[in-house]
């Protein structure tokens, strides 16, 4: 007959793995749960912005001054004025058209407006991703981050 303590020790040890394996596949079913979340809110607002329309600071502005940003680089230089916009507006300075804005290279290869929202919906799973990031380093507990 085995005493006491041997026994014990050899279910102990049985036991150990089994739960360890349970709590990793929990951790793996929330984290995917989790990156569902947060692929179908980030797929809801993209399909917004992609559907959302035209607006008149688009077609009159914003478009056109990146428009002029894009050019520029496209050959090779830096847009400091544009004289196509209001009679002409700086250009590198101007918050609207971010000259220098490393994003903007994601507008660069699409049509105008089509451009703008895409470097939106970049933006928007940057953000999405950025406030999961705090949420899990903040120590809130599931599906709280997600749902942030």
């Amino acid at each position: 007959m085995l005493p006491v303590s041997a026994t014990t020790e050899d279910e102990g040890a049985t036991a150990e793995p089994a739960a360890r394996t349970t709590r990793w596949r929990s951790v793996n079913r929330y984290a995917v749960l989790d990156a569902v979340v947060i692929a179908a809110a980030w797929i809801y607002m993209s399909m917004r912005v992609l559907l959302s329309g035209i607006g008149f600071d688009d077609v009159t502005y914003s478009t056109p001054s990146q428009q002029v940003t894009l050019d520029a680089w496209r050959h090779g230089r830096m847009a400091l004025w544009s004289d196509t916009i209001f009679g002409g507006t700086p250009q590198l300075g101007n918050l609207f058209s971010a000259g220098l804005y490393p994003l903007h290279w994601l507008a660069a290869p699409f049509p105008d407006l089509l451009g703008t929202d895409m470097e939106m919906v970049a933006h928007l799973l940057i953000f999405g991703l950025g406030f999961y990031a705090l949420g899990r380093l903040l120590g809130l507990a599931r599906p709280a981050p997600a749902a942030m």
